[in-house]
């Protein structure tokens, strides 16, 4: 296995105090308050929660992997978070954590690009990826296979994907579609252009660059739970992604299972959806309802 100049790279923000597109950093102006929000215990073990459960696996269950990815986060991070982090990926020799005080994450991403002899040798392919969600086992495959189809400084989007959702009626797991979708979206750039994904937008990019949709298979697992960053914006999917599993799913219940063993490390639904029914912001949810008024 080729671990030192592949030509695939991803990129995962992991609580990084810097700006990037979460709304917190658009909201929380106080560095200190933005501190406070973003390390919060709560916080930290439902994104730890789902980041050791979920996200982390399906980096090891990767059918090709020749592949880099970097974790940025910030030197603020409390030392038990950092240790933590470190413990969790040691047997993924794809991971690379950085540590960064950049006020924006694509100042923290764009050096450690430059910094890879490859990209300015060759063209290189760049996927992002958020720490509460995760890949199916043939993403990397599946990025190296069509890479070559799309042009310099396209794009490329797996629309279909999973919604793993903490909903008022309990863990749900759901078909959803979402072409341009943030997790697992792909740049390719030419030879020396330092461009990563965290640097456009992209639900809009496809407007200024070719695009490539793959909508075969399920590619992504998107959690939605108490403590996302996008928390306001996930409620309002739940619905479309109720719709999109009714409308193609709900009546093949075996043929819905299968696809989900076969492309998440061979797991059953009800695997993930434990992980959403035991996480910590789930069971903090009971307490404060149980509690005495």
């Amino acid at each position: 296995m080729n671990v030192v100049d592949p030509v695939i790279f991803g990129y995962m923000r992991f609580s990084y105090l810097g700006r990037s597109d979460v709304i917190l950093a658009r909201t929380a102006e106080d560095q200190a308050e933005r501190r406070r929000i973003l390390y919060a215990p709560e916080r930290m073990e439902q994104r730890f929660h789902l980041f050791e459960r979920l996200c982390a696996p399906s980096l090891r269950w990767q059918t090709d992997r020749d592949f880099r990815l970097a974790i940025l986060t910030s030197p603020e991070l409390p030392l038990p978070y950092r240790e933590r982090l470190h413990a969790i990926t040691a047997d993924i020799p794809q991971v690379e954590i950085i540590c960064d005080d950049a006020p924006h994450i694509t100042q923290a991403i764009d050096p450690w690009i430059a910094r890879q002899p490859i990209v300015h040798q060759t063209r290189t392919l760049h996927f992002r990826l958020d720490d509460d969600d995760a890949l199916a086992s043939d993403f990397v495959a599946t990025l190296r296979d069509n890479m070559g189809r799309v042009p310099d400084r396209g794009i490329i989007s797996r629309p279909a994907g999973l919604f793993l959702a903490d909903t008022p009626d309990g863990p749900e797991l759901l078909a959803k579609f979402e072409p341009f979708i943030a997790i697992g979206f792909a740049l390719v750039n030419p030879p020396g252009r330092i461009h990563n994904p965290y640097g456009l937008r992209h639900a809009i990019h496809h407007r200024w660059a070719p695009a490539l949709i793959l909508p075969q298979e399920f590619a992504y697992i998107h959690a939605a739970h108490l403590h996302a960053d996008t928390l306001a914006m996930q409620r309002t999917k739940l619905g479309s992604a109720r719709a999109e599993h009714a409308r193609y799913h709900a009546g093949r219940p075996r043929r819905f299972r299968q696809a989900v063993k076969r492309q998440f490390g061979g797991h059953n639904p009800e695997h993930f959806l434990r992980i959403i029914a035991t996480s910590p912001a789930r069971r903090g949810q009971a307490e404060t309802q149980d509690a005495p008024t």
